[in-house]
């Protein structure tokens, strides 16, 4: 039963009318099997949590996990604009700001992209 916790206001709107389909974060010690149920929590875990389930889904699309270059630059460059729209964002400049300023990626640092 793994759980995704989301915190961002605009996110959880996303999230709620169907949007958002996709979360990319650190790497997790348990990796998600596709076909597991996933559960989407509003603020798990800390002071402000609301117990709100987003929503449960199957995981229908897929699990990845994939790692920084040694020029640091993130796995998905690559793909651009398309990757920063699954996640919610509205551009591609913003997402990378985001993962750059929240993550500070270094060459080792691997993160799982889950589609629901």
């Amino acid at each position: 039963m793994p759980a995704l916790s989301f915190s961002l206001d605009w996110k959880r709107v996303k999230i709620e009318s169907g949007e958002i389909r996709q979360t990319i974060r650190l790497a997790r010690k348990r990796p998600i099997k596709v076909g597991d149920k996933l559960y989407l929590y509003w603020k798990m875990r800390t002071k402000e949590c609301c117990s709100i389930l987003i929503g449960s889904t199957d995981l229908l699309k897929g699990y990845y996990t994939v790692g920084c270059t040694e020029s640091y630059r993130l796995p998905w460059d690559s793909l651009g604009e398309g990757v920063a729209l699954l996640d919610g964002f509205d551009s591609y400049t913003t997402f990378r700001a985001f993962f750059e300023t929240h993550y500070h990626p270094q060459p080792d640092t691997l993160f799982d992209i889950v589609r629901w």
